[in-house]
Parts: structure tokens; C-alpha cells; sequence
């Protein structure tokens, strides 16, 4: 299987995950029901990703990854770096505030152990690529 395939499957299987997330809640969402909305067989997506909660995970990863880099171009172009700490939640809030759907799914993020070891990860590489101000410890608290 090549890698182009792999990533094509692997974008086809989150983004009509993320449909089904948020139509049926993550916890209602089956492995089956992915595989009939992505047309793959299990063994297919087994491959690329590893489960709902790889699927999770991979989305999150995306999302944060997201609102990260936004957050930086932002704080940059404005010059003020105090953005790249105020950015985020602000991210978070309007997504949140946005859709009942998204928040619920934000909130399956946030309590699945292995998407938070995965921010708390990002958010560290983050801001030793970012302008931090001098006041803000992020290793203390994350």
C-alpha cells in the first residue's frame, strides 16, 4: 500500500468520523458505522489508525494543531506575544459556543487520557517555538 493511499484513507476516515461524531456523539459512533460511511473494510482502517480512539486522537491532534499555528501567526503578525497564551482558550471558546455537537465533542477530547498526554505534548514543543512571555511558565502549567 502506498503512502498517498494511506493518507487518502486515513483523511477519508477522519473527516466522516467527524461527521458521525458530532450527528451521533462519539460515544454512540461504532467502529461499523465509520466503516460504512468511509466504504473501507475494518481491516482497511485498522492499518492507517488505530480504533475510534486513534480516530479521536488523530482529529484532535489536527484541531489543536490548528489553533496553535493560528495562535502564532496571530500573536506574530500583531507583535504581542501574550497572544500565543490568550489565543487558544479564546479558539476553544468560540468552537464550543459555536455548536453543541463540537462542544460535546471537545469534551470527549478532553477526558480521553491519550489525547490530553498529546496536547500536554504539543502544547510544550509549542511554546519553545513560540514567543512566550517572560512571565508565563508553561512546563508548570501543563
Amino acid at each position: 500500500m502506498t503512502q498517498k493511499n494511506n493518507e487518502d484513507k486515513l483523511l477519508t476516515i477522519t473527516s466522516r468520523s467527524i461527521e458521525l461524531f458530532l450527528r451521533n456523539r462519539y460515544e454512540e459512533t461504532t467502529m461499523r458505522m465509520i466503516q460504512d460511511a468511509t466504504g473501507l473494510h475494518s481491516g482497511s482502517i485498522y492499518y492507517v489508525i488505530n480504533g475510534k480512539e486513534g480516530i479521536l486522537l488523530m482529529i484532535s491532534e489536527g484541531f489543536i494543531g490548528d489553533i496553535m499555528c493560528r495562535s502564532s501567526r496571530i500573536a506574530r503578525e500583531l507583535g504581542d506575544p501574550r497572544l500565543n497564551v490568550l489565543l487558544p482558550p479564546a479558539f476553544l471558546l468560540h468552537a464550543t459556543s459555536s455548536s453543541k455537537c463540537m462542544s460535546r465533542l471537545l469534551g470527549q477530547m478532553f477526558r480521553t487520557d491519550s489525547v490530553m498526554m498529546l496536547i500536554s505534548t504539543m502544547a510544550k514543543e509549542w511554546s519553545s517555538r513560540v514567543d512566550m512571555p517572560d512571565d508565563i511558565d508553561i512546563d508548570s502549567a501543563l
